[in-house]
């Protein structure tokens, strides 16, 4: 049965150093994943909500 999850945003600052390496290794996870699964299958992970959460909970945003 489906649920209902609260992903909210927050206002939140990320220090630049810290952001340069989430950059990095964002652009590292996602040139691997179309290398692996390709452009299509990369756009349908990122526009589904709870992968997005997930993907910025690995790279330290949340």
């Amino acid at each position: 049965m489906p649920g209902v999850a609260d992903l909210p945003l927050h206002s939140g600052r990320v220090p630049r150093w810290m952001l340069r390496i989430m950059m990095e290794l964002a652009d590292a996870i996602i040139a691997y994943m179309v290398e692996v699964r390709g452009p299509d299958s990369v756009v349908e992970m990122l526009a589904d909500p709870f992968w997005f959460q997930a993907f910025n909970n690995v790279m330290g945003m949340d």
